[in-house]
């Protein structure tokens, strides 16, 4: 304009957006279909849960996954299930299959990797080098839903200590012939070993 004008207090959570070429500015609220709703890390122990925070505000939840590495034995792969009132499942109910590739300085090799009624969902099919990190996702769609097979697909790049480059993805689901209430979460955990560190980050998608 063309003098000094007075912008009243927005309300809790808002932000000042532009009104764009002459005109003024306003409070205004920024979109939640895709919000951050949390964060785990692990530098002890043998798991990582991230837990609770699904609501029926989102239908599709993504966990992002890296600083992986063991404090004992070498270079463990990952594995992962689903959480049901707070604790992992441990049944042998998890139906799922995975395609992997690999690269080093001599082959380049693919191949695929699944499981049937087992007691956990593949994450990774190698460990990962102590000077390298590992990264991957987690999608997983509808969690609440008790009229479904609780379903999630991954995604993972690494690198091992022989300088291997890693492609593992996939998908799975469990049984919910089971009786099981809504899915409340995710368990991380390695094939064996300690973790010495692993951070996961949880968003929602509306």
């Amino acid at each position: 304009g063309s003098g000094l004008a007075a912008l009243n207090a927005g309300t809790s959570g808002q932000v000042l957006t532009t009104g764009g070429s002459g005109a003024n500015p306003s409070w205004g609220t920024i979109s939640s279909d895709f919000v951050k709703l949390g964060t785990a890390s692990a530098t002890s122990g043998t798991s990582l849960s991230i837990d609770g925070l699904f609501s029926s505000t989102y239908r599709v939840y993504k966990i992002y996954f890296h600083d992986y590495n063991v404090a004992s034995g070498t270079g463990e792969w990952l594995k992962y299930r689903y959480n049901y009132g707070g604790s992992a499942f441990t049944g042998s109910n998890y139906v799922w299959s995975a395609g992997y590739n690999y690269r080093n300085s001599s082959s380049n090799t693919a191949g695929s990797e699944g499981g049937y009624n087992t007691s956990y969902m593949g994450l990774t099919w190698w460990g990962t080098g102590s000077d390298h990190d590992l990264i991957g996702e987690i999608t997983i769609a509808d969690p609440l839903n008790t009229s479904r097979h609780t379903t999630s697909k991954f995604s993972i790049f690494t690198m091992d200590g022989g300088q291997t480059a890693h492609q593992f993805n996939g998908g799975g689901y469990l049984d919910h012939n089971t009786g099981l209430t809504a899915c409340s979460g995710i368990t991380i955990f390695p094939n064996g070993g300690t973790i010495a560190s692993l951070k996961a980050t949880l968003y929602g998608f509306k």
